[in-house]
């Protein structure tokens, strides 16, 4: 196990592309590169698999990736997938529980629905080899890491245009299969969202309610493009209230210029290529560190380690004969130290 706090977040798709752009792309999607002190991850893949091309100019290893995570099934943001497995060596999806209702968008003028879904079917992650795991409450990724879902609907006015429908009936699209990133920062979490088609209220509040910690950041699309100011302005004075401090948007936030006036100044757009930190400050920390190579001394002592994490604190497990010596600054500086050789009788 890592024992850093910091993790890390570069674009790699998005609606618009930097100024000092190194000549990448951009297209109308969402991809994120993360790396928590544990894992190396995707949460969404954009559309076209251009994002893969992107990667690789600003040096992002795509082999190193443990697993994907796609926040919904529309194209902008799970059509790159099937184009991504060529490059990464671990094949593991995310998704929420009703990833594979088929999803469209009604188009007034021409008088017809317009399919917007993923583009691929669970047949074909099986003929791919790809292994999924669906989140319909909450999935804990490592110890810095989470997916969260199940959104109740609180605030009214954050509505779904009627557009967006599912299924063959095309009923409305309640996207219910929405799910978010949760990363730890400071004594909260950073949240990192692909549309927020539930409402980033809803979202933010149900994530609040259920952990009992506040989210200080929205990374990613709110789906506020096109909005009035006056749900601009109520949308940001009811997320402050909740604790949010920090604003990293992108996609389908804004047209990334946020010139009206209701968008407030410390909005911060992100581009393709550009890079967020966020960090686990304020944990007292825990080493366990365990001497036996058995497989049940070590689930337990990961067992352990999720108990005092949600005790609040950031524990790091250590194989006694592994300790590098990075490893041993953490341990001299944990607040708490655990040294046995635990066992696993749990099912």
């Amino acid at each position: 196990m890592a024992y850093g706090s910091v993790c890390t977040l570069r674009v790699l798709m998005n609606d618009w592309v930097a100024d000092d752009s190194r000549e990448l792309e951009s297209e109308h999607g969402l991809s994120f590169y993360v790396e928590t002190p544990e894992s190396r991850f995707l949460f969404d893949c954009g559309h076209t698999g251009t994002a893969w091309r992107n990667a690789q100019k600003i040096g992002v290893d795509l082999s190193v990736v443990q697993f994907v995570v796609l926040s919904h099934s529309h194209y902008d943001h799970a059509g790159g997938f099937p184009t991504l497995l060529k490059h990464v060596k671990q094949k593991v999806l995310y998704t929420g529980k009703n990833f594979w209702q088929e999803k469209f968008s009604y188009d007034k003028e021409k008088d017809e629905y317009a399919y917007k879904g993923c583009g691929f079917t669970r047949e074909d992650l099986d003929s791919w080899e790809v292994e999924q795991f669906e989140c319909d409450s909450s999935i804990r990724l490592d110890n810095y890491a989470a997916l969260f879902t199940g959104f109740s609907r609180r605030y009214d006015f954050e509505t779904i245009p009627k557009k967006f429908v599912r299924g063959q009936d095309k009923g409305p699209d309640t996207f219910d299969d929405e799910i978010c990133l949760l990363l730890q920062e400071g004594r909260g979490w950073a949240m990192v969202v692909g549309c927020a088609h539930r409402g980033i209220l809803n979202m933010v509040a149900e994530v609040k309610e259920r952990t009992g910690k506040d989210v200080v950041r929205i990374v990613g699309g709110i789906h506020l493009v096109g909005a009035e100011d006056e749900r601009i302005s109520r949308t940001f004075k009811e997320l402050k209230a909740m604790g949010v401090q920090h604003f990293n948007l992108c996609h389908c936030s804004t047209d990334g210029n946020c010139k009206s006036e209701a968008w407030p100044a410390d909005v911060v757009p992100l581009a393709v290529g550009s890079t967020i930190q966020v960090e686990a400050k304020g944990y007292m920390k825990a080493a366990i560190i365990y001497d036996s190579r058995t497989h049940t001394t070590e689930k337990a002592a990961y067992f352990i380690a999720e108990g005092i994490h949600n005790a609040g604190m950031q524990p790091v497990c250590f194989h006694i004969d592994k300790i590098e010596e990075a490893g041993f600054e953490y341990i001299a500086n944990s607040h708490l130290v655990i040294f046995g050789s635990p066992t696993y009788n749990g099912q």
